[in-house]
């Protein structure tokens, strides 16, 4: 019928499946209802919510510069409860979709482009750049990025070693995502790039 990580919610998910009109269909399929207890020590853990994209936030403020120059921004990254952690500036006035929290196991980053034509890797514990490619004003300018985080693909209704789990639940883990964006100068329709990191 289900898996819940808490006793109190498989009760509740119980009551709820085995009630009024659900007791037919919970008769006709099922001569008896339980709660199983499942020790999940030593196995995949689903990752904690909010998920990053929706814990990080990334606030943007004009940088006006002088005539014959392009405007930039300066960037905040903050998390919930508003603490600061980190700021960077972008040489480019506009921001598209260029902060991409994402998590490998219990560690934390973002994919930004303080610059317009590279990708950087930001660690959102240290608040440092910690890779980066080498911008190229002839190379590919991001303008969006997107790493699949396990709550996008997955609802938590299957949990690990309960009936029908399989190792396929576990992606995706933060170790692939796309880049779009164009090459400066192409005619500007925006193309999509696939990274993985080991």
């Amino acid at each position: 019928m289900g898996a819940r990580s808490k006793r109190e919610e498989a009760e509740a998910l119980l009551v709820e499946k085995t009630t009024g009109e659900k007791r037919k269909w919970a008769d006709k399929h099922h001569k008896r209802w339980w709660i199983e207890e499942i020790d999940t020590a030593g196995m995949f853990e689903i990752p904690s919510q909010p998920s990053p994209r929706d814990r990080f936030i990334a606030t943007k403020s004009a940088v006006e510069a002088p005539a014959g120059f392009w405007n930039t921004l300066h960037v905040k990254v903050t998390d919930l409860n508003s603490d600061v952690i980190a700021n960077y500036d972008r040489n480019h006035s506009t921001m598209y979709r260029t902060f991409e929290p994402f998590r490998q196991g219990s560690r934390l980053f973002a994919l930004i482009s303080s610059d317009y034509t590279a990708t950087s890797v930001l660690d959102l514990q240290s608040g440092k750049v910690i890779a980066s490619e080498t911008p190229d004003s002839n190379g590919f300018c991001p303008v969006g990025f997107y790493v699949p985080d396990w709550w996008d693909l997955n609802d938590g209704s299957v949990l690990p070693g309960s009936e029908g789990w399989k190792s396929d639940y576990e992606e995706p883990k933060g170790n692939f995502g796309f880049v779009w964006g164009c090459v400066w100068g192409d005619d500007s329709s925006w193309k999509v790039l696939n990274f993985t990191q080991n």
